[in-house]
């Protein structure tokens, strides 16, 4: 049986998605983009998963609300600006004063 692994593996990836949120589960706050594109994996996942009968049905709803929650939670998302503002970092050329 193949359900057993499947439902680890999206019960994981939940729980840890779960953290990337933060608040109380009603504020949206920003995300990184790389989570929010897990969770529509994990949303994805999860409903190809029901579809081929690899999730028992006692399973299926709270997979699919966890799942679809987590997109929610994570709908606004934003890409980490670098340090320093995006300017290069280096040495820099000192010009002789003749």
């Amino acid at each position: 049986m193949r359900w057993p692994s499947a439902s680890v593996t999206a019960c994981s990836c939940a729980l840890l998605l779960a953290g990337c949120g933060g608040g109380d589960g009603n504020q949206r706050q920003p995300s990184s983009c790389t989570a929010r594109a897990a969770a529509v994996r994990l949303q994805a996942e999860a409903v190809e998963a029901i579809r081929s009968h690899r999730v028992p049905p006692r399973y299926q709803e709270p997979l699919m609300s966890a799942a679809n929650g987590l997109v929610a939670r994570l709908s606004v998302c934003s890409e980490p600006t670098p340090k320093g503002g995006g300017k290069k970092h280096g040495k820099k050329k000192h010009e002789k004063n003749d």
